[in-house]
């Protein structure tokens, strides 16, 4: 069984989907995954999944193939790209949550589902297929927080209780095996961006996560943190 898997998206998107190739495996069998992502350093996402044959940017040649079922999480022309079964952006399901992800539509379902729904499969609670063993080791008793905004920073703190010797900023990293080295080091992490929360919840910490801009889809943690709506007076 081929299949092409297309996220054209960013690279927490790219992150976050992963989840997909492990319903893949088990609807398909341990299929041959060919990834398509946009840039170069999204591949790097994809390169420690099971079932991933090849990863391709937009740049590479793509294979000139029928493959047996295409996914395109991305609402992105594909071209000559086509398969026996497609799934996702193009087609009529797909296109029903143009609006969930891009625009304002609200949706009683976590980004998670959206993508398997997408995919044309159900979400049975599965998460990242993502294996990259940190270099950095849990430090005991450490709450990292990686949050921009002082006034937001200081509001969480406060309302946390924190004892603020065991408060470490967490540096920010463009690179993103050195991003989850750094959130390694953390037992508790407290962040308002997206990215850092999802690769916090696959490195099992338990996240305080401070909700800040409108959501389309439920916040999902795993049962392994807690969400904050805060105050927009504190985000103005």
């Amino acid at each position: 069984m081929e299949i092409l898997f297309v996220n054209l998206g960013s690279l927490c998107d790219c992150f976050v989907s992963t989840c997909v190739l492990r319903g893949l495996r088990k609807v398909y069998n341990n299929p041959n995954i060919d990834v398509l992502v946009s840039d170069e350093e999204h591949k790097l996402v994809f390169k420690y999944s099971k079932n991933v044959k090849n990863v391709f940017c937009k740049k590479d040649i793509v294979p000139d193939k029928i493959y047996d079922v295409l996914i395109n999480l991305s609402p992105d022309e594909l071209g000559s790209l086509t398969a026996k079964e497609m799934h996702g952006f193009g087609t009529e399901n797909g296109n029903q949550f143009y609006d969930v992800l891009f625009g304002e539509k609200k949706i009683n379902k976590n980004i998670f589902q959206v993508y398997y729904n997408l995919s044309g499969m159900a979400w049975h609670g599965e998460s990242y297929d993502f294996r990259y063993n940190p270099k950095c080791r849990q430090k005991k008793n450490r709450t990292g927080i990686l949050v921009a905004n002082t006034n937001l920073k200081r509001y969480i703190i406060e309302k946390l209780k924190l004892d603020k010797g065991v408060i470490w900023e967490i540096p920010f990293k463009t690179n993103m095996t050195k991003r989850l080295d750094e959130i390694n080091k953390c037992t508790n992490v407290i962040t308002d961006d997206f990215f850092t929360m999802h690769m916090s919840i696959y490195l099992r910490k338990y996240v305080f996560f401070l909700e800040t801009l409108p959501k389309t889809t439920k916040t999902e943690l795993f049962g392994n943190g807690k969400v904050f709506d805060i105050p927009s007076a504190l985000v103005k």
